[in-house]
């Protein structure tokens, strides 16, 4: 059944080559007959228009398949590829629903994950500052120039407006400053340090680890 197709649809061609207005066209009515330029030869094309009683030069016949084939291929609509069924699949109020939820919980974790960093940081912080000598004021007021550039910093790197760079500077600054301190006011030993410096670094992970996910 095939065969046959192909066959009347090349005897049609042959019938209409005498009508194209160049070899270039008569080459493309050729090789749409066949199925594209890829299944018929410089020979065959060759020995169709000449049938016809059209002469033609076996180079002028090769270039123009040659240019055929490096032509860009339209895929016809019906041909496109289905989609695929995660694709296909439209959003349901309850797929809203779940997603809402988990936006919520990654939220509400991120928070206090933010909020235990920020009272050991400034805890710590206020120690430190008296430690060195600071005034009262100065130690209670000098954590909240670290917590407020890590807020400033985490919400820069969030919304993607900022410089990356800049905004990485400053948090992981703020991050040092705070793991410093916190690691500074701890007890002299490995298990306390590590405690006190948790905070922070749970912190830094934390925006990462949201960061990677908006990618």
């Amino acid at each position: 059944m095939t065969t046959a197709v192909t066959e009347e649809r090349v005897r049609v061609t042959k019938t209409n080559l005498a009508k194209a207005k160049d070899h270039r066209e008569r080459v493309r009515m050729i090789a749409e007959a066949k199925g594209g330029p890829d299944n018929v030869t410089t020979a065959e094309a060759v020995s169709l228009i000449r049938s016809a009683g059209i002469k033609v030069a076996r180079q002028t016949v090769s270039t123009a398949l040659n240019e055929l084939r490096r032509e860009p291929v339209s895929i016809p609509e019906s041909d496109s590829p289905e989609p695929s069924e995660e694709e296909a699949v439209p959003d349901t109020p309850e797929t809203e629903k779940r997603t809402t939820k988990r936006r919520w919980l990654t939220v509400i974790s991120a928070g206090l994950v933010a909020l235990v960093a920020a009272i050991a940081s400034y805890d710590h912080m206020r120690e430190v500052a008296l430690m060195a000598g600071q005034g009262d004021m100065i130690a209670w007021l000098l954590p909240l120039s670290v917590d407020g550039m890590l807020v400033v910093a985490s919400v820069a790197l969030a919304d993607g407006t900022t410089r990356r760079g800049i905004a990485w500077v400053a948090f992981l600054a703020g991050t040092a400053a705070s793991v410093s301190a916190n690691i500074i006011s701890a007890e002299p030993d490995t298990l306390s340090r590590c405690v006190a410096a948790w905070p922070a670094v749970a912190l830094l992970l934390t925006v990462e680890t949201l960061l990677q996910r908006s990618k």
